[in-house]
């Protein structure tokens, strides 16, 4: 019997119960198309693990056998590492629409920084929109700006940004507008909590946000405040442009 392949088996086991166990820790907190691959590598570790068992009760623990077990080990080892980070440190996705057209392009591949917990004023921000705490009829993720921070208001005259009664110039916006597509609106006409509404200020823990390409951004126009623990993170890249944020 091959203590190194009794080894490898040992490490793959682990790996694959530290993924299982750090799934149902962070339920919630990485994007369904991750966790479907997570589950499924976890899976694919356990039978292997299982497969490895017959072969060294049956002693066939031969060199082809113990090559591929080490290859698979070093891989599991590198898997749990990206795991990990995806499901607390930064993580790779793929925008949806053209709501942030003309920063974003819709299928743009971003980088969002998890770690990131001062929420600013600007901030592009990766949003899980849940029919638990918003006005959305679906649960989806999408991008948008911060627009509205704790404690401020939002007003919109004349297709200009008004945070706290004072116009913002957004120079990350689009020009460009249709007949139709003035949205102008007061803080208090709109300002909604799931299906309650607000008044005087944004409250805490929850944030105003907005596409930059306003006619054809569904937003917290639409669905109301978002909760702090629904903003996944911060983009910091965009792999298509080669661009920091």
């Amino acid at each position: 019997m091959n203590p190194k392949l009794i080894k490898h088996r040992n490490r793959i086991l682990f790996i694959s119960i530290a993924i299982v166990i750090i799934s149902f820790i962070n339920i919630g907190g990485i994007i369904d198309f991750y966790q479907q691959i997570v589950f499924g590598i976890a899976v694919a570790g356990l039978v292997l693990v299982l497969t490895i068992e017959t072969f060294i009760r049956l002693k066939l623990d031969t060199t082809n056998l113990f090559k591929f077990v080490d290859t698979v080990s070093i891989i599991w080892g590198f898997f749990i590492v990206f795991y990990i980070s995806v499901s607390f440190i930064v993580f790779p996705a793929k925008v949806n629409g053209i709501s942030m057209n003309p920063n974003f392009d819709d299928k743009d591949l971003i980088i969002v920084w998890k770690l990131k917990s001062d929420y600013k004023l600007g901030d592009v921000v990766f949003v899980n929109v849940t029919s638990e705490r918003t006005k959305s009829l679906v649960d989806e993720y999408f991008l948008k700006r911060i627009i509205g921070t704790p404690g401020d208001t939002v007003d919109v005259y004349d297709n200009i940004l008004y945070i706290n009664g004072t116009a913002v110039e957004e120079t990350y916006r689009t020009k460009k507008y249709l007949p139709g597509d003035n949205r102008d609106f007061h803080f208090n006409d709109i300002c909604m909590i799931k299906d309650e509404r607000c008044s005087g200020s944004i409250p805490d823990d929850y944030y105003f946000v907005m596409g930059d390409n306003r006619p054809g951004s569904f937003d917290s126009r639409n669905i109301g405040l978002v909760h702090i623990d629904d903003l996944f993170g911060e983009v910091i890249f965009d792999l298509m442009r080669l661009k920091i944020w």
